[in-house]
């Protein structure tokens, strides 16, 4: 994932919650799914990328 995907979620838990965020395909690390959801209630939606 490029780095200012990680900078963009930075600022977006700063200033949404309660929402879900679309995205194109891609990966995020459990950890950051699970720590946008827990603090700011962020639903991360992507479709899954082929392997």
């Amino acid at each position: 994932m490029p780095k200012f995907w990680i900078h963009y979620l930075e600022d977006a838990k700063e200033q949404l919650e309660h929402c879900c965020l679309i995205g194109d395909k891609g990966y995020l690390s459990h950890s950051i799914q699970l720590d946008l959801f827990e603090n700011k209630d962020i639903k991360l939606e992507a479709p899954m990328r082929k392997i």
